[in-house]
């Protein structure tokens, strides 16, 4: 078991965010997580990778607890998060940015990882360039390439495709697929576009008010009478 959470609970004032939420993930799994509006999604990132105090429960990784670790000591662990929207520095190079990311505490040579990173997102003729000169779909591609370079176990990605052309969006999926089964990197994706979850080949759970309601793959989803009621039949 790569992650576990048990009776995980959070709070903001009276609004109950996570309600007792029990969730695993089996190492080299791909998991998109999806739900309505305000279902905990994002919380539930939050509060995996330090971001939000737990209020309640436990979260496991690798088998040790890191419930309420702080985020610096999480990401050394190998759970390393990419937000929906793009956070790059514009004036820096795209080999200032991999610099920043690279991990030396989880390998042995990181010129040649960093080295690696480029390859996978298609930036390694371009690192003089400045990040502020690349188009949307580059910059996603710059902080998942960054991710990598720090030696992820699991990748937790927000949205990935957020504003991605069709082309851009099947060239993430690609390197989403490639990077779990060739590089065994674990994924959970939080994600709308279930045509994307479904090409993806991802296993899926269903949040809806901070609660785990329902698993399975994309057919067995989208086949789901309550699903349907509070998600996938919305308008």
């Amino acid at each position: 078991m790569l992650l576990e959470t048990t009776n995980l609970r959070k709070k903001f004032g009276e609004v109950v965010a996570m309600d007792g939420l029990d969730f695993t993930l089996d190492k080299g799994e791909v998991r998109a997580i999806i739900g309505p509006n305000g279902a905990g999604k994002t919380t539930f990132f939050n509060l995996l990778t330090g971001a939000l105090p737990v209020d309640d429960g436990q979260i496991k990784f690798k088998g040790d607890d890191i419930t309420n670790e702080k985020i610096d000591m999480i990401a050394q662990m190998g759970m390393i998060r990419k937000f929906q929207t793009p956070s790059v520095y514009e004036e820096l190079t795209i080999e200032e940015h991999f610099n920043i990311a690279a991990n030396p505490s989880r390998m042995s040579d990181t010129k040649t990882r960093k080295g690696w990173a480029l390859e996978k997102v298609g930036l390694e003729n371009r690192v003089d360039e400045k990040a502020g000169s690349l188009d949307h779909g580059n910059k996603q591609w710059l902080e998942i390439g960054m991710i990598l370079a720090a030696d992820p176990d699991l990748l937790l990605l927000d949205e990935p495709t957020a504003g991605m052309t069709v082309e851009e969006t099947n060239k993430t999926m690609k390197l989403i697929g490639h990077l779990n089964e060739k590089e065994d990197i674990s994924v959970i994706t939080i994600e709308h576009d279930l045509q994307f979850v479904r090409d993806l080949g991802a296993s899926i759970t269903v949040l809806h008010q901070g609660k785990n309601v329902a698993e399975g793959s994309i057919d067995q989803i989208e086949s789901d009478p309550y699903v349907k009621q509070i998600y996938i039949g919305e308008d």
